[in-house]
């Protein structure tokens, strides 16, 4: 009603009064062309932007996915990357030992540097452009505030002439088969980036045997897996959160961390490590264990870091994680499902109660202090031609192994795996070096 109301009077105006007739007319025929100059104006920029989007094939890969660390050395070992390009960016590689170079220092290869490149692939005409996005962040509002504005994220993308997503494909498979060959199986170990999980480093498997514990504690870890693995629709038909929680526990040198590495590689599955000292907050450990990649076991390093200042727990400090959002993070209502999550920690009873809890830890372990048998199979493992002298020569030097740890063993062995019998006479010097308590690496 109202509307009408105000038309009518309009109306009435435009009638009755020839100024503002004509004022309204004028206006409305000076804003159709301004409309319509800037449209043509405008009309060659779209033209342009629609004829690419018809014939080029259009890719964004960003610096969180690891199929940018692929690209970045497909460029390198690509013509365009090896001779023409002029804008170059530093990549380091370790030569493999296999290659037969003498010279094992890291090598300097170059790749193209941020900018706009052009180059041939298949036949193929390639445009690149690699940059940041200065007005993005990775990580959002995820991020401490101390950190907000620090991380640009980086993103290539391609333009491939053509509209067939097939050459694209075939690209991004070349770049992933430079990384990763076929028949090569490697243990991704992927680290948090930039409140997101990121590949790091990629390993040989470690074989399961190679890590020795307390007879019977690896068998039994293995087969509890195996059996999670296989009853999803179980706990699924029972409405059982499919999740399952591991805690090692045991002095520092005891092989808890290069057991789980062990059981990732022997279940073929990559691992996502998280140390609790780092610089994570309860939103972004939230994030991290409801988005675990696939295929990944999750390992949180020094779990007990979290109970240190517990005083300071109902907060959230300067970016720290909480004991409620560890909690919340490891099976809240929006924690994942399909999870295999490891704990470790060198001081057990630091741990709450609630913490440890079944439903959030299922199995509980602890790799202690080596006993006699697991000094006589390290050895063993390194002189497998010791006999049963040289073993009672080798446990009578060290004297008591829960002195030790299996890391001081190890390094021990490696240092003289040449002369079994240098190896026995200088077995005492891992209580000397490296006693219970103060050792500082993992096996």
């Amino acid at each position: 009603m109202m509307l009408d109301q105000a038309w009518d009077f309009l109306s009435e105006q435009l009638q009755s009064n020839q100024f503002l007739a004509g004022g309204a007319v004028l206006g409305i025929i000076g804003g159709v062309v301004a409309g319509v100059i800037h449209f043509f104006k405008s009309l060659p920029g779209k033209i342009a932007e629609w004829i690419a989007k018809q014939i080029f094939i259009e890719v964004e890969i960003e610096d969180r996915d690891e199929a940018f660390v692929w690209m970045a050395r497909w460029l390198a070992v690509h013509p365009y990357g090896q001779n023409r390009a002029r804008k170059l960016m530093v990549l380091t590689e370790r030569p493999s030992r296999k290659s037969g170079d003498r010279d094992h220092r890291p090598r300097v290869i170059f790749t193209p540097a941020r900018g706009r490149h052009w180059f041939m692939y298949r036949g193929r005409f390639v445009a690149l452009k690699r940059g940041r996005d200065e007005n993005g962040t990775t990580g959002g509002d995820d991020l401490p505030s101390s950190k907000k504005g620090m991380f640009k994220p980086e993103c290539m993308t391609i333009k491939i002439l053509g509209r067939s997503r097939k050459v694209a494909q075939q690209l991004l498979d070349d770049a992933r088969e430079l990384s990763h060959p076929k028949g090569e199986r490697r243990t991704a170990i992927m680290a948090y980036r930039y409140g997101d999980w990121g590949s790091t480093v990629e390993r040989r498997p470690r074989p399961i045997e190679s890590v020795i514990l307390k007879r019977g504690i690896m068998e039994e870890v293995v087969c509890e897996i195996d059996k999670f693995l296989k009853r999803e629709q179980w706990y699924i038909d029972r409405g059982i959160p499919y999740r399952l929680g591991i805690e090692f526990y045991g002095p520092p040198g005891s092989g808890k961390s290069s057991a789980i590495a062990a059981i990732a590689a022997h279940f073929e599955m990559d691992l996502a490590i998280l140390n609790m000292s780092g610089g994570c907050n309860d939103s972004e450990l939230r994030n991290l264990l409801a988005d675990v990649p696939d295929n990944c076991m999750v390992m949180i390093e020094d779990i007990d870091c979290v109970f240190i200042e517990r005083q300071k727990a109902n907060q959230d400090d300067n970016g720290k994680v909480t004991f409620s959002g560890l909690l919340n993070a490891i099976d809240g209502v929006a924690a994942g499902e399909g999870r295999i999550l490891f704990m470790t920690t060198n001081k057990h009873e630091l741990l709450d109660a609630a913490l440890i809890r079944p439903g959030r830890v299922d199995l509980q372990y602890e790799i202690g202090a080596p006993d006699p048998e697991q000094a006589i199979r390290i050895f063993q493992r390194f002189f497998p031609e010791a006999t049963d002298s040289n073993l009672l020569a080798f446990i009578e030097a060290i004297g008591d192994p829960a002195a030790t740890s299996m890391a001081a063993l190890q390094g021990l062995l490696l240092k003289y795996s040449h002369d079994m019998h240098k190896a026995i006479e200088r077995a005492g010097e891992v209580r000397k070096a490296d006693p219970v308590g103060k050792v500082i690496s993992e096996a």
